[in-house]
């Protein structure tokens, strides 16, 4: 499909197989509760983010695209199924861009272990594009958990110590060395360690299972 006037947004996901996934979350709950919690945010994302008229939706998955999960969204929710590209997640995201760019209009990639955003806010961040050349999400540990851009600068991607809480800081001098104009929202929450997971609890507890808007409407 070739639409160079449509957006395309892009879901990185992994088979929810006990083991492989929320490895962080495993000696706090097992395998197999893990997995089940990722299979729940990734349930979440997909039905929050279903596609729209403004943007196209895939997910972008690893190992491959023939776990039952990933068969479901295609036939249930009209998602995009690809395989996701192989290297470091610099690499990975670059060439998710790169490939995306050849045939959309503007290009977000966004993680499957956020509890948020919604589909407005996906919307808002496309906006953000036609005013700036990229648009980061930043997370709640340092990190970024939605990227998008109208043309492709792999230099941002380059030696990032992925995973650590340095990669929104170094990100943000890349793109500033560069010359490049960023637009940035903040409180993305993803679930990584058990901390995490608690506080989402918490927070659904506190709102009656409803965790609200996570991502602010604005640009700095």
């Amino acid at each position: 499909m070739v639409d160079k006037n449509k957006n395309l947004l892009v879901i990185m996901a992994r088979a929810p197989v006990a083991g492989k996934v929320k490895t962080r979350l495993i000696p706090a709950m097992g395998k197999k509760r893990a997995a089940i919690t990722y299979q729940n945010l990734l349930d979440k994302i997909t039905r929050e983010l279903s596609p729209c008229d403004s943007y196209r939706l895939i997910l972008s998955c690893t190992p491959d695209t023939t776990h039952p999960k990933f068969t479901s969204y295609r036939l249930n929710r009209r998602i995009g199924i690809h395989k996701q590209p192989t290297g470091h997640l610099g690499q990975r995201m670059y060439r998710i861009i790169a490939a995306g760019l050849r045939k959309h209009k503007n290009v977000i990639i966004v993680g499957s272990d956020l509890i948020s955003p919604t589909c407005r806010q996906v919307e808002n961040a496309f906006q953000a594009l036609h005013t700036s050349d990229l648009v980061l999400g930043y997370t709640q540990d340092g990190g970024y958990g939605l990227i998008g851009m109208k043309k492709n600068h792999s230099c941002i991607f380059r030696s990032i110590p992925w995973g650590s809480s340095k990669v929104a800081r170094l990100t943000r001098e890349r793109i500033q060395r560069a010359g490049l104009k960023l637009a940035t929202f903040t409180g993305l929450i993803d679930i990584d360690t058990p901390q995490d997971y608690r506080t989402w609890l918490r927070s659904l507890r506190q709102t009656g299972g409803n965790s609200g808007k996570t991502v602010a409407n604005g640009t700095r």
